[in-house]
């Protein structure tokens, strides 16, 4: 693995309002190309954009279906770009507030594989059609109001008493629920409370377990087909005294008896397929450096320690299989394998003062000449300075 791009090396991104196509042309937008045309045109593989103010979220996809990825990127008031892998800006929609969470969905079934811009607001989530037009919006509420306030008071009274907490999304992914191609949005609130809406934006099913509004829950998300079913479900972890995890279905309903407890808070999720195993694996990182595999039964297939806060985690493929990349508070980053060997490790951050703040790999093993895995390297203490790229 070697830096490509740092502080002191070709070209950087700031924050405050530039993006550099290398963000994902780090690996994204390369995975997503034939590998004759990443090399036809080295001219056009950098790009630079200036946003309205500083950037919010960036997120990589091919929104059209089109084998080519593009880019949203996001700005803290809530403007909205669809940036294509030229650099040019193919649309521009204001949302004209903060958007806390962003992700894509595809709503019209695998006969229309274009995918919806999902935006989750304070109270509200907004759907975009492919093209930037917005197709619908829906109120997102932080509490389910009592029976008895329906019935004892009136309308305006019901109101006033939900508007004193205000839902703030901070995850929302797509979900397969019935395995035929038709995806629905997962919406996780700042709370712990878990909310699936249909294509149309009408909620289906509300997840509230052990949850209290107001409440800063520090939750974690990830959707996949844990058992091989056809059928996605969502792995839930949030924090109350201490972290719990566990499987929600399709229905809204909880796989298991009890959440499992994990030790610390939760500050990583996401899912990977090791063959040595049945099925798909959970991989969980916590504040304390603890790294925890387990199986969709509950079982713990394996812990590991890294002794160091882990932020940031991902699969990837290497060329020794599929491995479990960990990034940590101090700018590490390793590799482990399906048996929970460490395959590698790298210090990305000379001083130990750096975070790892994203790792992207590739959903393949390329050839020799591209890069496997990407990532985002953090400032100082949280500081203006530029984040660095490592591919």
């Amino acid at each position: 693995m070697k830096a490509i791009i740092s502080r002191r090396q070709r070209r950087f991104i700031k924050q405050a309002a530039l993006i550099f196509a290398p963000l994902f042309l780090l690996c994204l937008l390369a995975a997503s190309q034939p590998i004759h045309a990443q090399f036809e045109s080295p001219t056009n593989s950098y790009w630079r954009h200036s946003a309205s103010l500083r950037l919010q979220h960036v997120l990589p996809i091919d929104i059209n279906h089109d084998g080519i990825d593009e880019v949203i990127i996001v700005t803290e008031n809530g403007d909205v770009d669809l940036i294509s892998a030229d650099g040019i800006s193919l649309w521009q929609y204001g949302a004209a507030a903060p958007v806390h969470a962003i992700g894509t969905v595809n709503l019209d079934g695998p006969d229309n594989p274009d995918r919806e811009i999902v935006l989750a607001l304070t109270n509200r989530l907004v759907v975009l059609s492919v093209d930037g037009k917005e197709m619908w919006e829906t109120a997102v509420s932080a509490v389910t109001p009592p029976t008895s306030l329906y019935t004892h008071s009136s309308e305006t009274f019901s109101q006033a008493w939900q508007a004193q907490y205000d839902a703030v999304p901070i995850a929302v992914q797509a979900i397969d629920r019935n395995g035929d191609g038709w995806e629905e949005i997962a919406v996780l609130l700042q709370s712990g409370r878990l909310h699936l809406y249909d294509a149309n934006g009408a909620l289906q099913w509300r997840y509230t377990r052990g949850t209290t509004p107001g409440l800063n829950a520090e939750g974690r998300l990830a959707v996949g087909d844990l058992n091989g079913d056809g059928q996605e479900e969502i792995v839930l972890a949030t924090f109350r005294r201490f972290s719990q995890m566990t499987i929600i279905d399709g229905e809204g309903v909880a796989q298991w008896d009890q959440p499992i407890g994990i030790s610390g808070h939760v500050t990583a999720l996401t899912l990977v397929d090791f063959p040595e195993y049945n099925g798909v694996e959970i991989a969980v990182g916590t504040d304390r450096g603890n790294l925890n595999l387990y199986d969709r039964q509950r079982s713990r297939i394996w812990p590991r320690t890294l002794n160091k806060p882990i932020t940031t985690l991902a699969a990837a493929n290497l060329e020794t299989g599929p491995a479990l990349i960990v990034g940590t508070a101090v700018g590490t980053v390793t590799a482990f394998s399906g048996e929970g060997r460490r395959l590698w490790t790298r210090q990305l951050a000379e001083q130990a003062n750096r975070p790892i703040i994203a790792l992207a790999a590739l959903p393949y093993l390329p050839d020799d000449r591209q890069p496997h895995l990407s990532a985002i390297l953090g400032s100082e203490n949280g500081g203006p300075e530029p984040n660095d790229i490592w591919l």
